[in-house]
């Protein structure tokens, strides 16, 4: 390289330390009861180290930290992705586990090498003064003002780019006035001096402990001063990023929400369908998805740009939502798209927040499976649960059986749905008894007076309620059978009873 490409080498870099400085903060956020501090510095003209806040309505405030594995122009194009996806992804999930599983999926699908960048990413509720914080290789620390003592978070995940089956878990950090949690890359506890020692994290917790009465300025800045007068005249060698979040208030009690017309936390049988694309979804393909789910009665959500998923049973509960979600992954897998999904199906109970607000990080075991059966499944496959063939298995065909075995958990059971079943049969029950319905007689006069009232050309809507298992189901069956000869296209629909 001569001397007029250095320059212009030179040149550019420098312009891209514009740019990359660009995307971080330029001010951190007011947030009432908590200062708030931060400082960023590439060891060269641009790093991988970032961090950033993001909005999440009045009261809530997001928090990513993170370290682009290397050093100059690849760490920065890494890092620059990764804190576009952090931006893109906060929004759309409630939970911090789940923002950094969706950003994780990102990285390891669209980088065809290895790439890891450890993160934190955690969310601040001011009004309870309580975060939810979730690691990829990466600890804050959290200093207590009350007894002085420097705390390590619960222990952190693998970074993100390591596995793309790995789900990432939260932890609660509840802060109380005076408490300051510390968010740091290793640039700090490694940066060196002039004898090849380093500043190291015991060093950094000293100071930290020492100065824990200090503002979230003042303690941001002594510890970079430490570490300045530790290493000296050597370069830094690693990129430096410190964020300091330091409580100043208790916390304040939120009011009582009053009660929607689904109860907050109801617990509810649904099947969840997640289809994960081979690919970035385009808008027409998510339109076209989504319109077929919906036509048979679902919910539909992204998780992230490549995954969709959809929950039967909400807002509608039918009792063959388990066939419907089968019947529209076969569905899927024929509609003429450029994207060819693998898609998993699970059956359990979950814990629904709201009709049009899923929190989808409450589901836990049910969304856990389904993701690893779409994560087992080839392209263009369906594997359903056991929990779900057994409500589907007198609809649909199923292949070999087989078991999968995720990481560090209990092996699942697998069913590949081949096909519809040539002749279906019932799943409820026992298959060959049939037994008289007892105790109903008054209730099948009721139901066959409306049917006689029908003939007589007076319509009317009958509505069966009761807890599930005391025979709805058989007692419709059994009044179908009753009036096959008067009348034809006798239809049912089953919905949720919500007390208030």
């Amino acid at each position: 390289m001569d001397i007029h490409q250095a320059g212009d080498f030179t040149q550019e870099l420098i312009e891209a330390r514009k740019i990359q400085m660009g995307m971080l903060p330029q001010s951190v956020p007011e947030i009432a009861g908590f200062q708030i501090a931060a400082h960023s510095s590439p060891a060269v003209a641009v790093g991988g180290d970032f961090y950033d806040f993001i909005r999440l309505g009045d009261d809530k405030l997001g928090i990513v930290i993170g370290d682009a594995v290397g050093h100059g122009i690849a760490a920065a194009l890494l890092m620059t992705m990764t804190l576009t996806d952090f931006r893109s992804m906060a929004p759309r999930y409630a939970s911090s586990a789940e923002v950094l599983n969706s950003v994780n999926r990102r990285l390891t699908q669209s980088m065809r090498t290895r790439a890891f960048v450890t993160s934190i990413y955690a969310v601040l509720d001011r009004s309870s003064n309580h975060l939810s914080c979730a690691m990829a290789g990466m600890q804050p620390l959290l200093i207590k003002a009350k007894s002085g003592q420097c705390v390590s978070i619960a222990p952190s995940d693998l970074p993100l780019g390591a596995s793309q089956k790995i789900q990432y878990q939260s932890c609660d950090v509840q802060m109380e006035m005076g408490d300051s949690l510390v968010f740091y890359t290793d640039g700090i506890p490694e940066a060196a001096n002039e004898d090849d020692e380093f500043y190291s994290f015991e060093r950094l917790e000293k100071t930290l402990i020492e100065n824990s009465s200090a503002d979230a300025r003042k303690l941001l800045d002594i510890v970079l001063s430490d570490v300045g007068q530790f290493t000296g005249d050597q370069p830094q060698e690693d990129d430096i990023t410190l964020v300091v979040l330091k409580a100043t208030e208790s916390a304040v009690v939120a009011p009582i929400a009053p009660a929607s017309r689904l109860i907050t936390g109801e617990q509810r049988a649904v099947t969840m369908l997640i289809a994960v694309g081979d690919s970035e979804l385009p808008l027409p393909v998510v339109e076209e998805v989504n319109a077929l789910a919906r036509e048979h009665g679902s919910i539909v959500d992204a998780l992230g740009d490549d995954t969709i998923v959809a929950l039967f049973g909400v807002p509608t509960l039918h009792e063959d939502d388990a066939e419907r979600a089968v019947t529209t992954a076969r569905m899927i897998h024929e509609l003429d798209i450029s994207v060819t999904f693998r898609i998993g199906i699970d059956t359990g109970t979950a814990i629904i927040r709201s009709d049009e607000d899923i929190d989808y990080h409450e589901m836990g075991p049910t969304m856990r499976q389904a993701l690893h059966l779409a994560n087992a499944a080839e392209a263009g496959q369906v594997l359903v649960s056991d929990r779900s063939y057994q409500l589907t298995r007198g609809a649909f065909q199923f292949g070999e059986v087989t078991q999968f075995q995720p990481s560090e958990e209990e092996p699942i059971t697998i069913y590949p749905v081949i096909a519809s079943a040539e002749q279906p049969r019932r799943t409820r029950g026992i298959e060959g008894l049939h037994a008289p319905m007892i105790g109903r007689d008054r209730e099948m006069e009721q139901l066959t007076a409306c049917i006689d009232g029908l003939l007589d050309g007076r319509g009317g809507i009958v509505s069966i309620a009761g807890e599930a298992g005391l025979g709805k189901t058989r007692l419709v069956s059994e009044l179908k059978e009753h009036a096959s000869d008067k009348v034809s296209g006798l239809r049912e629909d089953a919905y949720p009873t919500v007390r208030l």
